[in-house]
């Protein structure tokens, strides 16, 4: 994981957790979504924030910092 993005999810004060396909699949089932993504549970609910295609388009990691600073502030 890249310095500065570890940096950044620490920053945000929200407890991540980043699961490998496998592990994803053990706790929530198959089918859910693609991977990668950037999801948001709340209690039993999950929600998805960035989405694979998005990523995909993001051509360096301060693009998915500023997507993801972006969908945050939507949500709050």
């Amino acid at each position: 994981m890249k310095k500065e993005w570890k940096r950044f999810i620490k920053d945000l004060g929200i407890p991540a957790r980043f699961l490998s396909r496998n592990e994803f699949s053990s706790e929530f089932g198959t089918g859910l979504t693609a991977f990668p993504a950037i999801l948001v549970q709340a209690g039993k609910d999950l929600s998805r924030v960035i989405s694979t295609e998005e990523i995909n388009q993001c051509r360096a990691l301060e693009d998915l910092i500023s997507l993801l600073r972006q969908r945050f502030a939507d949500i709050r």
